[in-house]
């Protein structure tokens, strides 16, 4: 037993090391600074700009707002249960280099106004060619659970997600 935990405390540690994240099967942007550009995945769409951080500070900022794809979703579906969006820096050949999230509190489903975000990024290795993407989970609803505690097979939800896939 003594062994087995020993070698478990040795061999996570190196297999951690080992993982790598990769966004090669998402749509993605080249990375191009302080012009207006667009990802449009299965559910969402993210307008978006990059800026280079001000006061001193290193990295990049990615501002801009996410839509949720109304004709891709169920019209029922009008509640934000669960959410986060993410973006994504990586390399031409789609690993991942810098990532970001933001969690988003549950709340009405606003379809023309969207979401707005701001992620900051710092990619490690600027020299080679980089490209941007971006990232959701989300899990919809028709409508804010009843308080008077109402069960979960009362409601109708939606689960989607498209995000970096790890491999060790």
């Amino acid at each position: 037993m003594r062994r087995l935990v020993f070698l478990l405390l040795v061999l996570l540690p190196v297999l951690a090391g080992c993982s790598r994240m990769s966004v090669g099967h998402m749509q993605m942007n080249p990375w191009v600074m302080g012009q207006q550009q667009e990802v449009t995945l299965k559910y969402w769409r993210f307008e978006y700009r990059m800026e280079p951080r001000t006061n001193g500070v290193d990295g990049y900022l990615v501002t801009g707002r996410a839509y949720p794809a109304k004709d891709a979703l169920p019209g029922w579906a009008d509640w934000i249960d669960d959410l986060w969006l993410g973006a994504y820096v990586a390399d031409a050949g789609g690993e991942v280099l810098a990532r970001d999230r933001r969690t988003y509190l549950p709340g009405p489903l606003a379809l023309e106004k969207g979401l707005p975000f701001s992620f900051e990024m710092d990619p490690a290795d600027s020299e080679r060619p980089l490209r941007i993407t971006f990232g959701y989970r989300m899990t919809l609803a028709d409508g804010p659970p009843d308080e008077a505690g109402a069960k979960v097979e009362d409601r109708r939800l939606f689960f989607g997600s498209e995000t970096a896939l790890s491999s060790y």
